[in-house]
């Protein structure tokens, strides 16, 4: 029998692979969509888009085909440059609201995470947290959305975040992923703090 950590190691190397590949797809989508421009096409083949999909689709096997759908279903749309759509937690408790970052980072967010195909915004928000703190919460109201664009590693992003009005329940706030930290931070300190986007500051302070 197999030691779980032999297994554990091929994955790991398996996961190394697959990062590599979509960061070699990812560039020479870039140097296509550069080539079609150049070429004074319009930058998005949605034909080209149908073909992968459906030569995709033909290699899968059958148990998985329906999750690597969903994984090139994403890479084509961040290739195509579509709008995300995320859904956020103002969380407050005795006058301090849980912001999120990257570990060791300075630029805060509020918590959430991305939207699923036919997932609901506050079942997403409910997920995202439990994946992201282990903790339960109760999702509130909608206070309001927020569109954004931003650079990342020099790419354009656009998203638009629904930003609900949520409760968590006691305990330690500990990410779960190691490469994400939680911060309380004092609401009547807001303004000095670095949150992205900056517009997610109102929802905070009508929260107190």
């Amino acid at each position: 029998m197999r030691l779980l950590k032999e297994i554990r190691d091929e994955i790991d190397a398996l996961d190394e692979k697959i990062v590599e590949a979509i960061s070699a797809r990812a560039a020479l989508s870039e140097a296509e969509r550069l080539a079609l421009v150049e070429a004074g096409l319009p930058s998005r083949d949605e034909m080209r888009e149908k073909r992968v999909i459906s030569r995709i689709i033909e290699l899968s096997p059958l148990p998985e085909r329906d999750v690597i759908y969903s994984v090139y279903e994403r890479i084509l749309g961040g290739a195509a440059g579509l709008i995300e759509t995320v859904s956020r937690a103002v969380i407050v408790k005795n006058g301090k609201v849980l912001l999120c970052r990257s570990k060791g980072g300075d630029k805060y967010y509020l918590p959430g995470g991305h939207i699923e195909f036919g997932e609901k915004a506050s079942v997403a928000l409910k997920r995202e947290i439990l994946e992201e703190t282990a903790l339960d919460s109760n999702v509130g109201d909608l206070l309001g959305v927020v569109e954004n664009s931003f650079l990342q590693h020099g790419k354009k992003h656009c998203e638009i975040n629904l930003v609900y009005q949520a409760e968590i329940e006691d305990g330690e706030v500990k990410a779960v992923e190691d490469w994400i930290e939680f911060d309380w931070v004092e609401i009547s300190s807001i303004d000095s703090v670095e949150l992205l986007p900056i517009e997610m500051k109102k929802f905070i302070k009508v929260s107190i």
